[in-house]
């Protein structure tokens, strides 16, 4: 995961809370097995706030977010891009959990820490 930046909604579905903080969360997945790498039921990460609630991901017409999805062959990599409003209070630290895989491959990476 990148470090966070701001992001600011072109136009989003529904209006964030005031004083929330939004950024803009980058995860990239690089594939450096030799078989194919399901991303299958990544989707989005789950999002926390400071006090432990799920953060939903900001939706806006921009085209800018974009989910993960597919396989990827080995060596070849992908980002995904989505945005949260975190509210005033409860933005530092939050957390993102990304999982990726089918079955018994399934895996997860957590990142807690400061929104930049």
């Amino acid at each position: 995961m990148a470090r966070t930046e701001p992001y600011v909604p072109s136009s989003a579905v529904f209006d964030p809370p005031k004083d929330a903080r939004i950024v803009q969360v980058r995860i990239t997945v690089v594939n450096t097995g030799a078989t194919d790498l399901s991303l299958y039921g990544s989707g989005t990460p789950i999002v926390k706030n400071a006090k432990g609630n799920l953060v939903f991901s900001l939706t806006d017409g921009s085209g800018r977010l974009k989910l993960l999805s597919g396989s990827l062959a080995s060596g070849q990599e992908a980002v995904g891009l989505s945005a949260y409003a975190l509210p005033k209070g409860a933005a530092d630290p939050f957390t993102v959990e990304f999982d990726y895989g089918t079955g018994l491959l399934r895996k997860g990476v957590v990142f807690s820490g400061p929104p930049s």
